[in-house]
């Protein structure tokens, strides 16, 4: 389905594109419009910027948008440039983080009308965020040796590595995973 949206997403630009180069419209007067969407997850954003912007001063915007709509600090990820060929079966999301260098938008994306980021959480708040609010476990209620399911954060007496990496998942959560289609590890996106 995400890539449905990303597809029709890149359809309406490629019009807006089209209309720039046939009605002769002077590029210099136009914004860049940034996509970001959140990586394997459906949150997405659409910001609007000067393509004349450095690079640096793009990222610096980008965080100050994404820390006001989302509450996502930028110490908890790294923005990825869509779109990079990766070889088979690894997803666009594990792509190399975008790297800032000292040139403006412009000159980065020749004059594209449309930039498509993902926001790309760092492991550690991509596990944490899967622990409930509402749970609290004191220094003597947790035991560090006991492996809990990855997706339910629960200890039952059965646990599994389905996905083959080293991340335990439990009977019903892999269960509720079959039926969903998902072969993919939640965590590391290990596939099965």
């Amino acid at each position: 389905m995400a890539a449905t949206l990303y597809q029709n997403d890149y359809n309406i630009h490629n019009i807006i594109n089209y209309n720039i180069i046939h009605n002769n419209i002077e590029n210099d007067d136009l914004p860049v419009y940034i996509y970001v969407k959140f990586a394997y997850q459906t949150t997405t954003a659409t910001y609007i910027l000067s393509r004349n912007l450095s690079l640096s001063e793009m990222i610096r915007r980008l965080q100050e948008n994404i820390a006001r709509d989302f509450g996502t600090d930028a110490t908890q990820y790294e923005l990825v440039e869509a779109g990079q060929t990766m070889p088979q079966g690894i997803p666009a999301e594990e792509a190399p983080a975008f790297i800032v260098s000292s040139t403006t938008i412009r000159q980065r994306f020749n004059d594209q009308n449309c930039i498509a980021l993902y926001i790309r959480l760092f492991p550690a708040t991509a596990s944490s965020s899967l622990i409930s609010a509402s749970t609290i476990i004191t220094e003597d209620e947790s035991d560090e040796s006991a492996p809990c399911c990855m997706v339910c954060q629960e200890t039952p007496s059965t646990l599994t590595t389905y996905f083959g990496c080293s991340h335990h998942i439990c009977d019903a959560c892999c269960a509720g995973c079959l039926q969903a289609g998902i072969s993919r590890c939640a965590i590391c996106r290990h596939s099965r």
